[in-house]
């Protein structure tokens, strides 16, 4: 599926979900575009390197006749993203016995081989750096004198403080949410609902530890040992990794113990209230 379609179909797939109205703002940013422009050519120069084992490989083969030669660059070709090939192609002759073949000499069979140099494509370079720097915004405000596309720019910008910021938590490799494939709209939507409210939990408990801190004129170490104020959750789940519950089944009631329980841990739980306290103080 080309890139125009691709963006129709999403497009169109936000648009009619949910008999949802938007308003969208194609923003191009010129440091994004720097950015992009760098990172554009080092896919650029990885492919290069891809392409010419491949190339190495082809031309070290023989094939029945031209249009199978033909067919296998063309397929070759097809995987590339910015580059291309100048082929040409030769006939490899084969004799009965080895040597020097005697004048007037039939050959018992004619393949052939490919010749051919490794090119950058340019349209292809053209065509992706058209997209670079570039990004869309959507609203649900339709009303485009109650938020002109200038407001709609600064309130996104003002979410990279929070929003953003959670959602790169998100997409971090150890939340393994990279591991999920879903095809269908509806599910990818459900995702995102479940994701949405996983990033509104953690960011208000971020705000309240921080603001338990502050009143109480409390810190806690951050990933260098040094005492914050304004820790980041991630941050607190990396603290609490080794916490374990131990369920003493043989005792007569049952018995539940929260192992390695430290200092540090009492006070995030005691700053962030009774709900959590309740999770780990109980008695049974």
């Amino acid at each position: 599926m080309s890139a125009e379609k691709e963006r129709y179909r999403l497009k169109e797939v936000l648009s009619q979900y949910g008999g949802i109205q938007q308003r969208w703002l194609l923003v191009f940013s010129l440091a994004a575009y720097k950015r992009e422009e760098v990172s554009l050519q080092k896919r650029i120069e990885k492919e290069h390197e891809k392409v010419q084992k491949e190339v190495w490989h082809l031309t070290n083969q023989v094939f029945p006749d031209k249009q199978a030669a033909e067919e296998a660059c063309g397929k070759l070709q097809r995987k590339w993203s910015y580059h291309g090939l100048t082929a040409q192609y030769e006939p490899v002759y084969r004799y009965v016995k080895r040597g020097h073949p005697k004048t007037g000499q039939q050959p018992q069979e004619i393949l052939w081989k490919v010749v051919a140099e490794v090119r950058e494509d340019q349209e292809k370079r053209q065509r992706a750096k058209k997209f670079l720097g570039k990004f869309i915004l959507a609203t649900n405000q339709l009303d485009s004198e109650e938020m002109p596309p200038e407001n709609m720019l600064d309130v996104y910008k003002g979410q990279t403080v929070s929003v953003e910021r959670g959602f790169r938590f998100l997409k971090d490799p150890l939340f393994f949410a990279s591991g999920l494939f879903l095809h269908k709209p509806e599910r990818i939507m459900s995702l995102l609902m479940v994701m949405g409210l996983s990033l509104l939990v953690y960011s208000l408990v971020e705000r309240k530890l921080r603001l338990q801190l502050s009143q109480h004129h409390e810190c806690v170490p951050n990933q260098v040992g040094k005492p914050t104020q304004n820790p980041t959750l991630r941050r607190i789940f990396q603290v609490f990794q080794g916490i374990h519950l131990l369920i003493l089944k043989n005792t007569p009631q049952g018995e539940y113990k929260v192992l390695n329980l430290k200092p540090i841990h009492l006070k995030i739980i005691r700053l962030l209230g009774p709900h959590v306290e309740n999770c780990y103080f109980f008695h049974l």
